[in-house]
This record gives C-alpha cells, sequence and structure tokens, in this order.
C-alpha cells in the first residue's frame, strides 16, 4: 500500500513542507506500519548485558539503544509476545516505552531532592522514568484532569512501586495559580492532533484529524504552557514536548508564550542521543517566529522512532499566572 494514499491529503501537504527534499519519502514510509517495541529499565540492578542475556535465553531478540544513561533496547515485533510473558516484564524491571517518548524526560533532567510537576501525565510512561532518575528522593507531582486516564496512572505507578508519588487530578491549566513558583522542573507533554502516530489507512490512529482541531488543541497548549511556567521556579526549567508535527502545536505556542512572558523566558539549546532531528522552524506560513527556536527539535521519525517536537526553556525571572488569563484565549 503506499502510504499517501491513507492519509489526509492536507497533512500530507504540509508534511512536504516540514520534511521536504529526501527526507519525505523516509519519514512517509514511518507511516507504513506501527514501529518495533522499545522497552527500558524500570527497577535498577542489572546491566546492560544482563538483561540482553536473560532475554535472549528465552529466544528473544534485543538490541541496546546506545547513548542513552540507562539500559533500553529495541525488540523484534514478533517477540512481543514472548517478552510479555517474561519475568523481567512480569516483575516490572522492565517497562514498554517508545524511544521518542524517553527523551523529553532526558532534556528535563531531574535530580535527586528536587520538586517536579508532571503537568499532563496520564497514562504515566514519563513520570515512571522520572521517579527512576529522581531515585525516590524529593517530591514528585502527577497531574492530569482526565478521570479514566488519571486512574489508569494510578495503577502503573503503584504497579511499578510508586506509591509515593503525589497524584492530583485538576486541570492543568488551574496549577500556574495553585502552586505558583513552586517547582523546580516542570514537564509540559501536552495533549495534541497526534500527527506522528498515525498509520496510513488506519483511520483510528488519525482520529478526527482537522485544522481546526489543531487549532483548537493549540489554544489549550498555550494555557497549559503557561501554568507551568507559572508554577516554575525563578531558575527552574520547564520542558514542552508534543507528538504531532503541527508547527501551530509546536513553535507557534512557545512563539505566543514569549511573547506574553518576555525576558522571563528563555529557550535552552538541548541535544537528543539515538535519533535523528531537525531545528526548530522561524517561520510557517505567514507566521514568524523568534530566531530562539532554532534550538528547540523536531525528531525526524523513522522505522524504529515515532516523530516528537521536544522544548528546553528557562525562567530566568519571577512570573506568575494573572487572573485575567483565566478565560483568555490567547
Amino acid at each position: 500500500m503506499n502510504p499517501e494514499s491513507g492519509l489526509p491529503p492536507l497533512f500530507l501537504e504540509r508534511l512536504k513542507r516540514l520534511f521536504p527534499g529526501d527526507l519525505y519519502p523516509d519519514v512517509l514510509a514511518g507511516f507504513e506500519s506501527l514501529k518495533p517495541p522499545s522497552v527500558r529499565i524500570q527497577k535498577p540492578g542489572l546491566t546492560r548485558e544482563q538483561i540482553l542475556s536473560s532475554l535472549s535465553e528465552a529466544g528473544i531478540s534485543a538490541q541496546a539503544i546506545q547513548d542513552l544513561p540507562f539500559p533500553a533496547f529495541f525488540l523484534n515485533k514478533e517477540d512481543f509476545r514472548k517478552f510479555q510473558a517474561h519475568p523481567l516484564y512480569m516483575d516490572g524491571v522492565l517497562y514498554v516505552q517508545g524511544l521518542s517518548s524517553m527523551l523529553p524526560v532526558l532534556v528535563l533532567a531531574p535530580r535527586p531532592g528536587e520538586r517536579i510537576l508532571d503537568l499532563t501525565a496520564a497514562p504515566g510512561s514519563k513520570t515512571t522514568l522520572i521517579a527512576l532518575l529522581m531515585k525516590g528522593e524529593g517530591d514528585l507531582v502527577a497531574n492530569d484532569s482526565n478521570k479514566p486516564r488519571f486512574f489508569k496512572m494510578k495503577t502503573i505507578l503503584e504497579r511499578q512501586g510508586f506509591s509515593h508519588v503525589r497524584m492530583t487530578m485538576m486541570a492543568g491549566e488551574a496549577y500556574g495559580r495553585q502552586e505558583p513558583e513552586s517547582f523546580d522542573r516542570v514537564l509540559v507533554d501536552a495533549p495534541c492532533s497526534g500527527e506522528a502516530r498515525f498509520i496510513a489507512g488506519d483511520s483510528a490512529s488519525q482520529g478526527y484529524w482537522k485544522m481546526m482541531k489543531v487549532r483548537e488543541l493549540a489554544k489549550k497548549q498555550k494555557r497549559l504552557f503557561l501554568s507551568g511556567f507559572s508554577a516554575l521556579k525563578p531558575g527552574g526549567v520547564l520542558v514542552y514536548s508534543t507528538c504531532t508535527f503541527a508547527p501551530e502545536e509546536n513553535e507557534g505556542v512557545l512563539a505566543a508564550c514569549l511573547k506574553r512572558i518576555g525576558p522571563a523566558a528563555e529557550i535552552e539549546d538541548i541535544a537528543l542521543p539515538a535519533v535523528r532531528t531537525m531545528e526548530g522552524l522561524t517561520s510557517w506560513e505567514k507566521d514568524v517566529y523568534p530566531p530562539s527556536l532554532t534550538r528547540t527539535r523536531r525528531i525526524v521519525p523513522d522505522a524504529r522512532s515515532e516523530g516528537f517536537f521536544i522544548a528546553r526553556v528557562r525562567k530566568t525571572g519571577p512570573w506568575r499566572w494573572g487572573k485575567s488569563m483565566t478565560q483568555e484565549i490567547l
């Protein structure tokens, strides 16, 4: 099947402009099927070599993902059922998570002893990685306003032994007013149109994708960003990420928020291991974005890794969510 025949025409036209030249065929090929599963360590104690040996003995083919600060592996799709029955999975030593999904947490760089907020946390994959890197020391708050997703996250965190993580179920847009300038680090892995997870010919994966939906999500993402930034201590770091390509949900959100915040926000350089990346855009259609957005990164999808957008923002001075911004549409 030609992937172009199973994807929205307007989405394809935008994709060609985002990934010009030789990149476009490679990116397009990534929509043909599901990615091979990737897994990472969740309970420390075993080395990469010990994990590979244990999987190999069970007839499970695994390839170590290089340049990560913890053991992680790609599996063959054909071996996934065997993996699900393996003790390393059953006992919670290994956790299934896409490589691209791990990277926002690496950019956040959580440290033991810090106070950290995962603003839109469910179903909890990034939260569990933050908890792992914090080594059980500090205060980690996992918030999500969606009730079914919240309780799914609660189950995952408790099953993984992270009962000490404080879970809250409130509107992410409210956190900046409820706990202003309270956290050392904030992750805003924003709800998005999920373009990077499209599968050609699978209408369910594409949802009800329309530009109207992209624009509606961008409004929500701006409010979440500003709320998360308000909750951040001066000197702290906020990481903004999405699993979509749309500039309106990525660079456009950051540009609007930087304009609102002013000099208290600074985009920082980031380097992402194990994936191919592009610099953030400085313009899209009629919009012009600040030059500092070239420091953001868009992960170029391939046969193993999904697309993603990641930005790291430093709070250089005081800034709080104003009362008049509660219902404001940016």
